[in-house]
């Protein structure tokens, strides 16, 4: 709908292992990467460490790094705070609503408001599901320790 690239992958050390083959093969690194917290083998924080020592490494400046965002159940501050130390950008706590991933998709570039086609009327408590569909797939892999990036 909104012509975003995705990837998906099941857990941190995929997604690790995505960003360092995209360096690689000389491609763009994502704009944005949706990054659970709790997920197996590598958690989302640690996965989130490598990938900025990946794109430091290969002489990516930080602002021009992948915008990387917690995509997490968990609302206690603590784990915030330690996901921002990791180097992630930005938080979303499940479930996410429209206007977040709306102003979420402004904030990284990956929309403007002259292409986002939508009401500005609709209700803040309807999912993103509803008008972002990529996102209900990523919903449901999440729940299940999923990763996200988009590009």
């Amino acid at each position: 709908q909104f012509n975003l690239d995705c990837e998906f992958c099941s857990n941190g050390a995929e997604a690790v292992k995505l960003v360092k083959a995209r360096l690689k093969e000389g491609k763009p690194v994502y704009r944005l990467i949706l990054m659970d917290f709790s997920m197996p083998g590598c958690d989302g924080p640690t996965a989130t460490s490598q990938i900025r020592a990946s794109l430091e490494q290969a002489g990516i400046k930080r602002q021009h790094q992948s915008f990387i965002s917690l995509l997490t159940a968990y609302q206690e501050k603590s784990y915030h705070n330690v996901a921002e130390k990791m180097g992630m950008d930005y938080v979303l706590v499940k479930p996410v609503f429209k206007p977040q991933m709306h102003k979420l998709l402004i904030k990284v570039g990956l929309l403007d408001n002259g292409q986002l086609q939508c009401e500005p009327q609709y209700s803040s408590k309807e999912t993103c599901t509803t008008y972002f569909p990529f996102i209900q797939w990523l919903s449901i892999n999440i729940y299940s320790w999923g990763f996200g990036v988009l590009g």
